[in-house]
């Protein structure tokens, strides 16, 4: 894992118990645990390599790489098939596309997903309240 991201070993994740990628079928976040680990991420001093990483990985990085959501990486750059897509060019273009998105987009996403835990706390504070978490492949 390390030779294909050598910087996984100054991650502020590294030695976290949290839960950084659930199972899309079983697990979900809350909008507070998104918000929690999102702050954690805009921290970490190899953020854009991760977000790069996941980036380039498309499909298989599921959950929370580089302060961004499943949802908010596909939503940016979606999985293409076409023969366009193929070309290295094409693929380096969106990537860089997409990351600068997201790095630059993410003070605002950090007050949105703030404001989301915010919400749902309040929410799930209610007598008789039940709201279930969402996946995170469906946070935007």
């Amino acid at each position: 894992m390390s030779r294909t991201m050598p910087w996984v070993d100054r991650a502020a994740c590294r030695d976290s118990d949290r839960n950084w990628v659930p199972d899309p079928n079983v697990d979900r976040h809350s909008p507070p645990t998104v918000y929690s680990l999102l702050v954690i991420c805009a921290g970490c001093p190899v953020r854009r390599a991760c977000l790069e990483y996941a980036l380039a990985s498309q499909i298989e990085c599921v959950g929370i790489w580089g302060a961004s959501t499943t949802f908010e990486r596909r939503r940016l750059l979606p999985i293409h098939d076409s023969a366009a897509w193929l070309q290295e060019d094409t693929r380096r273009l969106a990537i860089a596309d997409a990351l600068e998105t997201l790095e630059t987009g993410l003070p605002t996403r950090l007050k949105d997903w703030r404001r989301r835990a915010s919400r749902f706390n309040k929410d799930a504070s209610r007598p008789g309240a039940s709201r279930p978490a969402i996946r995170s492949d469906e946070l935007p």
